[in-house]
């Protein structure tokens, strides 16, 4: 799974990335009996300077254990974005630019 568009700039935070769990929550249990498919971690450095050019990031997932366990139970998924502060919590991060695309590989 490939996350694209995470921006460093702001807070510290984990997107957790779930499948077939769109009630998924900072408090959602990252396992894979709630669709837990894995996380990245941003080490946000705050906001940049006036002027100052800031790339995305775009990370990997190995989302093979939740996306096989989502195939078993039909032919779509749904994806969600939980962010998690490193401190536990919810961050203020908007997750909207964040795209999330799944290349599979037989």
């Amino acid at each position: 799974m490939l996350l694209s568009g995470i921006e460093q700039a702001g807070a510290q935070f984990e997107p957790r990335v779930f499948v077939n769990n769109p009630a998924a929550d900072a408090g959602t249990e990252p396992v894979l009996d709630e669709g837990y498919a894995g996380s990245v971690y941003v080490y946000g450095y705050g906001t940049p300077p006036a002027g100052t050019e800031h790339i995305p990031m775009t990370r990997y997932v190995v989302a093979t254990e939740a996306l096989r366990a989502a195939a078993a139970k039909g032919s779509s998924a749904t994806i969600t974005l939980v962010p998690v502060a490193f401190a536990g919590g919810e961050p203020e991060v908007d997750l909207n630019p964040i795209e999330v695309s799944v290349h599979v590989h037989e």
